[in-house]
C-alpha cells in the first residue's frame, strides 16, 4: 500500500517508518512525532522505501485509535455488540484483526484487554487485545515473519464518541472515561471558541500561565511576545466560558486571530483558501505543505502535474483550475476562510475553492518552492549513485535526480558481485554473435537503459540496433529483455 493510500484512508494521520520484518519504531522519541515530521522529505523518503509503516494513534493523529483484537473468534461478538464498526476501517496480518476508530471527545490511555475467565500458560489472565490510543501505535503496511499486513474493509474509520462503543462480556476489563489521564484545565468553548476550529486555546503553548478564581486564567499574550512585547506576561485573559483576548489590544480582531494561530487548540487539518482576509501566498504555504507530503502533485518544467495511473502504466498529466478544486477535497482537510462576523471579530467559516482562488494558487511561487520536484516515473526499482558506491530507489518518492517516483515493483535483493555478472552474461547465452565484440555491445545494451535512468550516464545513449541473417532469431524479444532490466518504458524497435 502506499502512503499517499494510507493518508487518504486514516485522514492523514501521523506515519511512522518501522524497520522491514520488525513492528516496533526505532526512531527515538516517535510519540511525540507530528506535522513536522510529516513534512519532513527525508522522513517522507523513509516511509516510501519499502519500510513498514505505522500509525501514530490518538491525540497526534486528531483522534484516531484503534482497537485490536488478538483472535478470529472475538471479531463476530464484538461486531454484534458494535454494528457501526462493520463498516469502519479494518486491517490484519494472521490473527485477529484491528478495528480502526476516530473518538470526536475524550477517551481513555492504552489498556490491555483481558478475558474474564480464560488463563495462559502461565495462569495470569488471558490477553485477548488492546485498546490502543495516544501513546501507541498500529501497523498498516509491511510484513512480519513474511506475512503482511493488509486491508480487510477499506473504509474511512467511524467517528463516534467513546461511550457509545459497547465491550462484550468477554472482555473482563475494558477501558473507561474514568482512567483518563486528568489534563491540564483548558477552558471549555464559548460563543468565541466556536468562531474557530476545535476549541479555543492550548495551555501547554502558552508562557507563564496563571489559574485565577472563578476559572478565568491570565497568561503571557504569544502575539505580543512575538513583537517583543508582554514582557511582564499578563496580556493575555482567558474566561471561564473560554473566551479569549489581549488586554494591551481589545476589540482587535486581526490581534485575537494572530493568538489562535500561535496557541489555538484546533484541528489544524483545514485549508485556509484566500479572500480578503488571507493572501494568497499565505493560503499557498498552508495548502501546498500538505500537498507535498502526500505525493500526488509535482513540480516538473515549472508545471504542477499529477500522476494519474492507468490500465497500461502511469502517466504525468498537467493539474488544470476546474481539476485542481476537486483535488483538494481529497486530502482530509476541511476548506475554510476567514470572515469577519461581529460581534466575534474574526471567524472560519466552510468555504468552496473556486475556480479563480485554484488559477492563482496554481500560479504562486510557494507552489513551485514547495511541491517536490519530478524528471523520472519508475516502473520498478531504480538503482543509483551514492558517494564511492551505489543504492537502490525502492517503491515512493526520492529527491534522487532531480525527482525520482518509483510506482511499483519490489527492493531486489542484494547479491555478490561476481553472482550477479554470471546471472547478467547468462540472458545471452541462448543467441550467437559473430564476434566477442557483438556480444559485449549486446550486453552494454542491457544495461544502458537502467545506467542513463539511475543518472550513471549524463549525456546521450546510442540507439539499440539488431539485425540478423534468419527470422524469428529473437530480435525482439531481445529488445523486450531489455525493457525488462530498465522496467520502465517500451521500447521502440526499427526493423
Amino acid at each position: 500500500m502506499q502512503v499517499v493510500d494510507i493518508l487518504a484512508l486514516t485522514g492523514h494521520a501521523i506515519l511512522l517508518p518501522i524497520p522491514r520484518g520488525t513492528k516496533r519504531p526505532t526512531d527515538t522519541g516517535w510519540q511525540t512525532f507530528g506535522e513536522t515530521q510529516m513534512r519532513d522529505p527525508e522522513y517522507l523518503a523513509r516511509l516510501n522505501n519499502g519500510s513498514n509503516v505505522g500509525v501514530l494513534l490518538g491525540k497526534p493523529s486528531n483522534g484516531l485509535c484503534s482497537i485490536d483484537l488478538d483472535d478470529e473468534q472475538w471479531i463476530e461478538p464484538f461486531l454484534e455488540a458494535n454494528p457501526r464498526f462493520r463498516s469502519t476501517l479494518r486491517t490484519k496480518r494472521l490473527r485477529g484483526c484491528n478495528l480502526w476508530v476516530r473518538i470526536v471527545d475524550d477517551y481513555p490511555p492504552l489498556r490491555i484487554l483481558h478475558h474474564p475467565r480464560l488463563k495462559n500458560e502461565k495462569g495470569k489472565p488471558l490477553e485477548i487485545g488492546e485498546w490502543r490510543s495516544t501513546g501507541g501505535q498500529t501497523l498498516i503496511a509491511g510484513e512480519v515473519d513474511g506475512l503482511p499486513y493488509r486491508v480487510e474493509i477499506e473504509r474511512s474509520p467511524v467517528e463516534i464518541p467513546f461511550a457509545e462503543i459497547m465491550w462484550p462480556e468477554f472482555i473482563a476489563d475494558p477501558p473507561t472515561l474514568n482512567e483518563a489521564k486528568q489534563r491540564k484545565t483548558t477552558p471549555p468553548a464559548s460563543s468565541a471558541g466556536d468562531a474557530y476550529p476545535g476549541d479555543g486555546l492550548d495551555l501547554e503553548r502558552l508562557e507563564n500561565v496563571k489559574h485565577l478564581a472563578e476559572g478565568s486564567i491570565r497568561a503571557a499574550c504569544p502575539a505580543c511576545r512575538e513583537e517583543g512585547g508582554d514582557n511582564t506576561g499578563e496580556h493575555l485573559h482567558i474566561d471561564a466560558q473560554g473566551k479569549f483576548g489581549c488586554a494591551k489590544h481589545q476589540g482587535d480582531a486581526q490581534h485575537r486571530r494572530k493568538i489562535w494561530q500561535l496557541a489555538g487548540k484546533c484541528d489544524t487539518r483545514v485549508f485556509i483558501l484566500p479572500n480578503d482576509h488571507t493572501a494568497i501566498s499565505e493560503s499557498a504555504r498552508n495548502i501546498f505543505a500538505t500537498i507535498a507530503g502526500s505525493h500526488t502533485l509535482f513540480m516538473r518544467s515549472g508545471s504542477i502535474v499529477e500522476l494519474v495511473r492507468k490500465a497500461d502504466g502511469c502517466s504525468l498529466e498537467l493539474i488544470k483550475p476546474e481539476s485542481f478544486r476537486s483535488r483538494l477535497e481529497r486530502y482530509g482537510h476541511r476548506l475554510v476562510a476567514w470572515k469577519v462576523e461581529p460581534p466575534l471579530g474574526m471567524v472560519m467559516k466552510p468555504k468552496r475553492c473556486s475556480e479563480d482562488s485554484a488559477r492563482a494558487l496554481l500560479a504562486t511561487v510557494e507552489a513551485r518552492e514547495i511541491l517536490p520536484a519530478i524528471r523520472t516515473v519508475a516502473a520498478a526499482p531504480v538503482i543509483v549513485p551514492d558517494g564511492g558506491s551505489v543504492k537502490i530507489l525502492g517503491p515512493g518518492y526520492h529527491v534522487e535526480n532531480g525527482g525520482t517516483l518509483v510506482v511499483g515493483g519490489e527492493t531486489p535483493d542484494e547479491i555478490p558481485a561476481d553472482e550477479a555478472a554470471k546471472l547478467l552474461l547468462s540472458t545471452l547465452d541462448e543467441f550467437i554473435f559473430q564476434c566477442p565484440g557483438d556480444k559485449a555491445r549486446a550486453f552494454a545494451a542491457l544495461l544502458t537503459p537502467a545506467l542513463k535512468m539511475g543518472g550513471f550516464i549524463r549525456g546521450f545513449i546510442p540507439v539499440d540496433v539488431r539485425e540478423a541473417d534468419q527470422p524469428q532469431t529473437g530480435k525482439g524479444f531481445a529488445a523486450y529483455r531489455t525493457r525488462g532490466f530498465a522496467s520502465a518504458h517500451t521500447p521502440g524497435a526499427i526493423s
